[in-house]
């Protein structure tokens, strides 16, 4: 038999190639199938137990009666802005669908109506128009919390965007002030409290972005699909559930930051302060995080960023206590969650 030709040889490789391609996709479209139908039959068993809840609401609320007005309808955030009427009126889907814009006409009343009652309450502490700033500066605060849980990317641009220009992209100057802490008259305590929270959060943070680093890595070393000698695999189900396990890293992410930021704002500034550091921040959105490197570089090292730690211990720092149990806010809207601390 005469001995095969390279050109030959060349096209059965290549037509065993083919076959190959073809089979893998035969079995990948077959994998795909499957798992379309999995998804269909979820989604039938989910209509089903919504059909079911529905049910049960609509038996409990005749039961009980319709629920009041003022609970359906309630807003998410009230600015009377020092008025005895509210001014401005937000719900959860209004807070949803704000623009950047939008908060900053927000941003800009406050801060013009909040400023001139700063300068008064300096003649006059303790007397009613500072009471007055206090509670706008409260109202300013559920605005922040409420973007926290409802619109947390616009949060993110509030701090960095110039509130007087919104349309203008943020850039290197977008820096609140070269000293944050200047004007606030911190005490020696407020400072040391202040410290303690950035590197309990800074803590925190870096173990969580360890653990979901890991996971990446574990990712990355998944194929899609594997071949066997039985015929294609799919790692799909290995896949999703390291994609959710590393989303609820990101989840807890911004939950302990929200945790520890309305921490310094609740519990260790003044409202007074408060109101302050919103007036001098603008045209910024007031960066608390910024706030805490100003005073961690005024120290040696300060500003180093802590080693990983484990999530659930407690800071190393022998400076004031500060509650460290943040997984609550995993579950707890920071909204509601401030009320608490």
């Amino acid at each position: 038999m005469p001995a095969m030709s390279a050109k030959e040889r060349n096209r059965q490789a290549q037509r065993a190639y083919r076959e190959r391609q073809k089979e893998r996709q035969r079995a990948t479209e077959q994998q795909v199938e499957e798992l379309t139908e999995r998804v269909s039959v979820l989604h039938r068993e989910n209509e089903v137990l919504e059909s079911a809840l529905q049910a049960a609401r609509t038996r409990s609320v005749e039961r009980q009666g319709p629920a009041p007005v003022e609970e359906v309808s309630a807003p998410a955030v009230v600015l009377r802005l020092g008025e005895l009427l509210p001014q401005i009126q937000l719900s959860s889907r209004d807070i949803s669908a704000l623009t950047l814009e939008g908060l900053a006409n927000i941003w800009r009343r406050v801060v013009q109506t909040l400023s001139p009652c700063i300068v008064e309450a300096e003649r006059d502490p303790g007397g009613h128009i500072q009471r007055r700033a206090e509670a706008m500066a409260g109202e300013a605060g559920a605005l922040m919390w409420a973007l926290m849980d409802y619109n947390v990317q616009l949060l993110k641009d509030f701090k960095h965007a110039r509130l007087d220009a919104p349309g203008v992209p943020p850039g290197p100057s977008a820096i609140a002030q070269p000293d944050p802490a200047q004007g606030l008259a911190l005490t020696t305590q407020q400072e040391a409290l202040l410290q303690e929270t950035r590197r309990a959060l800074l803590s925190n943070l870096s173990a969580l972005t360890a653990d979901r680093n890991a996971l990446c890595q574990q990712l990355n070393g998944i194929v899609d699909v594997e071949e066997h000698p039985g015929g294609a695999v799919s790692n799909y189900v290995a896949i999703s559930g390291i994609v959710t396990q590393m989303q609820e890293r990101v989840n807890a992410m911004r939950a302990c930051h929200s945790y520890y930021i309305s921490l310094a704002y609740t519990q260790i500034l003044s409202p007074i302060q408060v109101a302050r550091f919103i007036v001098q921040s603008y045209p910024f959105g007031p960066d608390l995080m910024g706030l805490l490197t100003a005073l961690a570089e005024r120290q040696p090292g300060g500003a180093e960023v802590l080693a990983p730690q484990p999530s659930d211990q407690p800071s190393s720092s022998s400076g004031p206590a500060l509650p460290s149990d943040w997984h609550i806010a995993r579950t707890v809207p920071i909204s509601v969650l401030r009320q608490r601390l």
